[in-house]
């Protein structure tokens, strides 16, 4: 019991004092006047024994224009027939 009111006073404590202190100010966003902007991109490939592999890519993208969102909009994946 004692420690579930210890933990509710350090709790309670450090809000206030998160709450006093001031907060940094955003920087200006060098990227503001881009259309899209890659926040991360990373390629993962892949080779297995048989002689097959595979690609992975994850990418996050601020997308900031009408001109980007049609560029982006429609995505084209490729693969190999097995045929």
């Amino acid at each position: 019991m004692r420690y579930m009111v210890l933990c509710a006073l350090a709790t309670i404590g450090s809000c206030i004092l998160g709450e006093s202190q001031s907060l940094p100010q955003p920087l200006t966003d060098q990227f503001q006047k881009e259309s899209v902007v890659i926040e991360r991109s990373e390629t993962t490939i892949r080779m297995h024994a048989d002689g097959t592999g595979e690609r992975m890519l994850h990418a996050i993208l601020r997308i900031q224009s009408q001109g980007a969102v049609q560029q982006f909009g429609l995505l084209s994946f490729s693969y190999a027939s097995a045929k």
